[in-house]
């Protein structure tokens, strides 16, 4: 089945995906945060030293460099948080940081269990029985007075095949900052 294939292919390209994405952003925000160390001290030799031209243009420098960071460092843990009621420019990095780690240990819910298999296994597990029937032949007596809400032009509509169009209009009308998709991916990712 080709078309089974390509389906795992692209699943597995956007795993990889996510992937590489999880590194980069160690390596984004640590180069943020060191950089901003960096400068930080600089300036502080900057603010100690005698003040000449050149100082004081090299100062003016070092604190531009230092407000682009704080503005990465805080749109990071904005986006992180997604505390979307609060705007760009307020630095409220410490709030961002502490509700984006709140959330981070709000979805672990295998901690204190046998581990994230074992939770797939119980969530399985329970679906599997609550769907499960324990008596799977239904009478066609029960069903006659059961009026269908679905009419067969409803039907052929839901069954037609999605247009490229129709997908890109549902995803740019989706917030680009909530919840992350199975993939890890929020829907910014998908919208530029």
């Amino acid at each position: 089945m080709p078309g089974r294939r390509m389906i795992w292919n692209v699943l597995d390209t956007i795993s990889w995906c996510a992937r590489e994405l999880q590194k980069w952003k160690g390596v984004s925000i640590g180069k943020i945060l060191r950089d901003l160390n960096r400068k930080r001290r600089h300036l502080s030799k900057l603010n100690e030293s005698v003040r000449t031209v050149d100082n004081v243009k090299e100062r003016k420098s070092v604190v531009k460099d230092i407000n682009n960071l704080l503005r990465q460092e805080e749109t990071f843990w904005r986006q992180r948080s997604r505390a979307l009621w609060l705007k760009d420019g307020d630095r409220n990095t410490k709030y961002f940081h502490r509700k984006g780690g709140q959330r981070k240990q709000k979805n672990k819910i295998w901690k204190g269990t046998g581990g994230e298999k074992d939770v797939k296994a119980a969530a399985v597990d329970f679906f599997r029985k609550l769907f499960q029937s324990s008596h799977p032949s239904v009478s066609d007596d029960i069903l006659e007075d059961v009026r269908g809400r679905v009419t067969e032009e409803m039907n052929v509509c839901f069954r037609a095949e999605y247009k490229g169009d129709e997908v890109v209009e549902a995803l740019n009308q989706m917030h680009p900052l909530k919840a992350l998709g199975p993939d890890g991916m929020n829907e910014l990712f998908y919208q530029t």
